[in-house]
């Protein structure tokens, strides 16, 4: 389905301007005419600051090869799921999701918004919708998989329940993957407004009589999975003064974003598994196969082995919650505060 959405959100974010160096020789006119030309379409710089925008865009089949990248290096880069498949996906889905982009000068304006970054996402894909396309089998697999391992059989089966086979029927539920990517760098300004728009989306998407008969059920979602980044947290080590989110079968978690945290505390399920070294990761496996993923620079380390270039700390480990669509939208709606208490 079609539509046009309009910016919703832009973002001025003052970076440091770059020094150049003084061209000691100033007889070439023409190097001059370069020079002036140059420094008039550069971006305004105030006190030694580059203003850079930030725009939020609908997905577009021309996001394709950014929005897989970010699926390779993201959350899911341990799996070895379609990434390719699930691109495709996502800049199909127009009606939901949102693309943020950032670029200098007139980069994310006009017929120039090809020459922007796409520096985070969000959207959200009906499972049942999508049960029988490669993405959506692997990694219904991969997470029973590891519900059964690390969450015990009474998780295995709650999961189970919300992740549809490919021949599953309406049965009163959607339930949508929520898949969201973003630059740790990311102006944290920008995160409520994010999930504010996923949420317009899908009540567009519900109301709107451009949406055809046959493909409105898919968005009257009842329930929303998540995957997060996360790892294991004793109540002094919690990134958040309430303590570690709960989780079953497992320790407390912390997570990296805050978000992420604020909706796994609503969540009716939540359990983790420890990330996989980076040896086996998905991302990796990928590289090796072909050109679809960045294969991760690694250092050896005593005793053979290899080791993520990454600073040490705690183990990384990977939450899945679920959430009903009333504690969604009420985290979504107050996640400006949420955000606030923790800055």
């Amino acid at each position: 389905m079609k539509r046009g959405k309009a910016k919703r959100q832009k973002l001025k974010k003052a970076e440091p301007a770059p020094v150049e160096e003084q061209d000691e020789e100033e007889d070439d006119d023409e190097e001059e005419d370069d020079e002036e030309e140059e420094a008039a379409a550069a971006p305004a710089a105030k006190n030694g600051e580059i203003q850079v925008d930030f725009d939020f865009f609908d997905p577009d089949e021309k996001d394709f090869h950014s929005v897989r990248d970010l699926l390779c290096s993201g959350t899911l880069g341990f799996t070895e799921i379609d990434f390719s498949g699930l691109a495709d996906s996502i800049v199909d889905q127009v009606n939901i999701g949102t693309m943020i982009k950032s670029g200098e000068g007139e980069g994310i304006d006009g017929d120039e918004e090809e020459d922007a970054t796409i520096c985070g996402m969000l959207t959200a894909l009906n499972l049942r919708q999508h049960s029988g396309k490669d993405w959506c089998k692997g990694m219904r697999e991969v997470l029973l998989e590891k519900a059964k391992k690390f969450g015990g059989a009474d998780t295995e089966k709650q999961l189970q329940g919300y992740l549809p086979a490919s021949d599953a029927k309406g049965q009163g539920s959607e339930v949508a993957l929520v898949l969201s990517e973003r630059f740790v760098n990311l102006p944290m300004e920008l995160i409520p407004a994010l999930h504010k728009a996923v949420l317009e989306d899908i009540e567009w998407s519900c109301n709107t009589p451009h949406c055809p008969p046959e493909e409105r059920p898919f968005y009257f979602f009842t329930h929303f999975l998540c995957v997060a980044r996360c790892h294991a947290a004793s109540s002094s080590s919690a990134s958040s003064s309430r303590g570690p989110v709960q989780a079953q079968g497992g320790p407390g978690l912390a997570f990296k974003r805050p978000e992420d945290e604020a909706y796994a505390r609503a969540a009716s399920l939540c359990f983790s598994f420890p990330m996989p070294p980076p040896k086996e990761s998905g991302a990796d496996a990928a590289a090796e196969k072909g050109p679809a993923c960045g294969k991760k620079k690694r250092r050896k380390v005593a005793g053979g082995g290899v080791a993520s270039a990454a600073t040490k700390g705690p183990q990384e480990r990977c939450a899945v919650f679920v959430l009903t669509k009333k504690a969604f939208d009420k985290v979504a709606a107050g996640l400006r505060k949420t955000l606030s208490e923790v800055e």
